[in-house]
C-alpha cells in the first residue's frame, strides 16, 4: 500500500532534487560557493506534507472501514476552532 501511495510523488521529489543539483553546480561554476538554492527546502517540504496527508488519509479511510466491516462502534469526535 505504500508504494502505491508513493509512486506519485517520486517523480516529483526526483525532479526537485535534480533541479537543486543544477542550481547547485551552476552557481558552483560562476561563483565556487556551494549553496543549497532558497527555494529547496521549502519545495521538499511541501512534497512531503503532500506525501504526508495522501498517507494518512489512505490508511484512516482503511482503519475506518475495517473497523466498520467487522461491527466496532467507532467514537467520533469534532472540534470546534475557537
Amino acid at each position: 500500500m505504500m508504494q502505491r501511495i508513493e509512486r506519485p510523488f517520486e517523480l516529483r521529489l526526483r525532479r526537485e532534487i535534480a533541479r537543486a543539483m543544477r542550481e547547485m553546480a551552476e552557481r558552483f561554476a560562476l561563483t565556487g560557493e556551494v549553496l543549497a538554492p532558497r527555494d529547496h527546502v521549502e519545495n521538499l517540504t511541501a512534497i512531503y506534507q503532500a506525501m504526508a496527508v495522501a498517507t494518512v488519509t489512505a490508511f484512516g479511510l482503511r482503519v475506518l472501514d475495517q473497523g466498520k466491516a467487522s461491527g466496532q462502534v467507532l467514537e467520533a469526535k469534532t472540534s470546534r476552532p475557537p
